[in-house]
């Protein structure tokens, strides 16, 4: 095959002034992991970012022929990357009534071992199209790479089921980065020398972390191919929604009051008379130096100069009434602050709120306050307490002042909440949240992925989701559904017609949890689910006192005198989390909807607000996928008001799936079905699981920033 021209533009770049090389890029070759062309190199996807790329090249019958890569890649932990493939030939063509080629739907993945020193060389054990009976591209391999100054070096060996023996034994190359957005690649794949080059965007033109790259296989030995040249585009997203929180990061999440009064501890109130006021206090110093920690009279003395003398609890309810607070109660009991509230505005996350709450507490104390506790309230049920003293939530939430010899800023815990809340039994509630509506509008999606019936078949509506507090713990729950949109393959007369969304209400339940002793939390529901089942469901969860470990009991009973059905699913699942990873495992076992026995076992990834999850069902048939979860709403929603709140939904899900461990790839439906509801215990009280001690504390920044984003800069 003849060398064919890139492009002019890159000819004139590389006649350009030299200019520095940065740090060594990495991309998605031309198949699913992170290498040059058609080889991987020993690089994975960087943690939290997320890769999607398109390349047109897809190896079929001994050969190379033109059609369309579909790849998405995610960095789900240091060092591991998980990478999901749609190869087809054609979209929409019917593989059964016409000849659509291949079209196939695979997992693929790779792991970086991590206990290499990265001044050595790096070492990558990788796998191609996972699982499945239809292993169309299935490869297992081995791979080093070392850097040198502007240049890469890769060798690697692999076996594979390629007709062509694409790595089907050794394999190496040598990637050359003159500028920090221009590779040229060469490479031997094991069958066939490939020649080509990649681009990158500046890192400054996105400083948020995206990042846009093209590829071009200019070269190939190989003859057996349907065009002398391959191109693939790609973009890489930050997958961090709020706080960018990492496994590295957790350690400065935990910093401690002796650690922030050495180096965070400044004069720098959020307040310019503040500041003014500690100025004639402060030594000159250079610029790169740390502020010495101000002493407690300093702290006071400024406070006095800035802040007028508060003699009780009415101001700052008020402040937080305006801050879109509800269900609010406060007193001052024995020089403690103490605070009940509800919050229904800051939905991405929990902590948002315990922030910009516990900052409006010291802001606006009254003066005898020494200590602050906070009481979380969800449905008016209390769901979390923090407690701290005042000096110790200024210094960090406004980096001001010492903190009073603490061990911890915050302590949070989950026990005893109703004895805590009893302490403000007597005091008036502002700002009632009970029988004030609530509209919940999001998109629903129906869909089948890379079926030989088409690459995308979907049903698409509006859900609009009607939310009714009553009393404590109750809730009225209804939901619509609008169709927006279908796929031929949903329409009338249709293959999947039946399951395409209609204009319907397909919830209408009521729903009451209680607090129960030894730490227990039940929810019971009553009503219509799915269209046409009737009847009752419990969800009952503990959680350790830490928030590590949680168990939960669900069972239901429903019926479907149509179809003449009884579903009577009975499920235990146990919950790990382990903080250092913002990663939690679950594994549940019982009985599902359908009446197929057996287990689920689901990885969950935490990027910010972002959850990404793996996961494996074993009934009647083995079911794996992959699943997104994120908050499809504003991060500081419609403050509510009198007449009700429209909103989006805090967690909206959509994933792919397929069955594995069977000789056949048929469709399969029905299997590991749980009775999920979008009013869930975890979800609706639990801040999608993640409200409990460990989870907070590994997340304190977070606080600090809504206090920073939704308070201070408001003023």
């Amino acid at each position: 095959m003849r060398l064919q021209p890139i492009s002019w533009g890159v000819a004139l770049l590389l006649g350009s002034p030299l200019v520095m090389a940065g740090e060594f890029q990495h991309s998605l070759a031309q198949e699913p992991y992170t290498g040059l062309l058609k080889t991987p190199n020993a690089q994975v996807a960087d943690y939290g970012l997320a890769q999607f790329d398109f390349s047109n090249a897809i190896e079929r019958n001994s050969g190379y022929i033109d059609g369309y890569n579909y790849m998405a890649t995610a960095g789900l932990f240091p060092g591991l990357e998980v990478t999901g493939r749609i190869a087809t030939q054609a979209h929409d063509s019917h593989c059964f009534t016409e000849n659509c080629g291949i079209r196939d739907l695979s997992a693929s993945a790779k792991y970086q071992l991590p206990f290499i020193p990265k001044e050595w060389f790096d070492v990558a054990i990788g796998a191609r199209d996972m699982g499945g009976a239809a292993n169309n591209f299935r490869a297992y391999y081995g791979v080093i790479s070392k850097q040198w100054q502007q240049l890469r070096f890769t060798a690697g060996a692999g076996t594979s089921e390629s007709p062509l023996g694409q790595l089907d034994g050794p394999f190496g190359g040598v990637e050359w980065q003159p500028f920090g957005w221009l590779q040229l690649l060469a490479e031997y794949d094991a069958n066939s020398v490939n020649l080509g080059a990649k681009l990158f965007t500046p890192q400054q033109w996105s400083p948020n972390g995206w990042q846009a790259y093209t590829s071009v296989q200019a070269y190939q030995q190989e003859d057996r191919a349907e065009r002398d040249y391959w191109f693939g585009v790609g973009v890489k997203v930050p997958m961090w929604l709020g706080s960018k929180h990492s496994a590295a990061a957790v350690q400065s999440n935990r910093v401690t009051p002796e650690e922030i009064a050495e180096a965070n501890q400044r004069v720098a109130s959020v307040s310019q008379q503040a500041t003014t006021a500690s100025s004639a206090t402060a030594v000159s110093a250079p610029a790169t130096a740390t502020p010495a920690p101000v002493s407690a009279n300093v702290e006071q003395t400024a406070s006095a100069v800035t802040k007028p003398v508060i003699a009780d609890t009415q101001p700052l309810v008020a402040q937080l009434q305006q801050a879109g607070f509800e269900s609010i109660q406060a007193a001052v009991i024995d020089n403690q602050l103490v605070v009940a509230l509800e919050n229904n505005r800051y939905n991405w996350n929990e902590l948002d709120a315990l922030g910009v709450a516990l900052g409006l507490m010291a802001d606006y104390a009254p003066e005898q306050t020494r200590d602050l506790q906070l009481i979380l309230l969800n449905q008016k049920l209390p769901v979390l307490s923090v407690s701290t003293t005042r000096s110790c939530a200024l210094a960090y939430l406004q980096q001001t002042g010492n903190c009073d010899n603490r061990t911890t800023f915050f302590d949070v815990s989950t026990r005893d909440l109703t004895k805590q809340l009893a302490k403000l039994k007597a005091q008036p509630e502002t700002n009632n949240a009970s029988f004030r509506p609530r509209l919940v509008v999001a998109p629903a999606i129906r869909s089948n992925i890379a079926t030989e019936y088409g690459v995308v078949d979907y049903s698409l509506a509006l859900s609009s989701n009607l939310q009714l507090p009553l009393w404590q713990g109750a809730m009225f729950d209804a939901r619509h559904f609008a169709p927006l949109s279908e796929s031929d393959d949903y329409e009338d007369g249709a293959l999947w017609a039946n399951s395409r969304y209609e204009s319907e209400f397909d919830r209408v339940l009521v729903h009451q949890a209680f607090r129960l002793p030894v730490d227990l939390f039940t929810k019971f529901s009553a009503g219509r689910i799915m269209s046409d089942y009737e009847g009752v469901q419990n969800e009952t969860r503990w959680e350790s006192a830490q928030g590590v470990h949680r168990v939960k009991l669900e069972t239901a009973r429903f019926t479907n005198d149509e179809r003449d059905h009884t579903a009577t699913p009975i499920l235990g699942s146990y919950r790990y989390y382990k903080a250092d990873w913002d990663w939690a495992g679950e594994l549940t076992v019982g009985e599902f909807w359908e009446g197929d026995k057996g287990y689920k076992l689901v990885s969950k990834h935490w990027f910010g607000d972002t959850e990404i999850r793996l996961f494996l069902r074993d009934t009647r048939e083995q079911i794996a996928g992959i699943e997104f979860a994120i908050p499809l709403t504003l991060r500081q929603d419609m403050k509510p008001i009198r007449f009700g709140q429209i909103r989006g939904t805090e967690q909206f899900a959509y994933g792919i799936e397929s069955l594995v461990g069977k000789d056949h790839n048929r469709l399969t439906s029905g299997i590991g079905i749980t009775p999920a509801l979008t009013h869930n215990v975890d979800q609706v009280y639990f801040n999608r699981d993640r409200l409990n001690p460990v989870y907070v504390e590994s997340h304190l920044i977070r606080l600090r920033e809504a206090y920073q984003k939704y308070v201070v800069a408001a003023k």
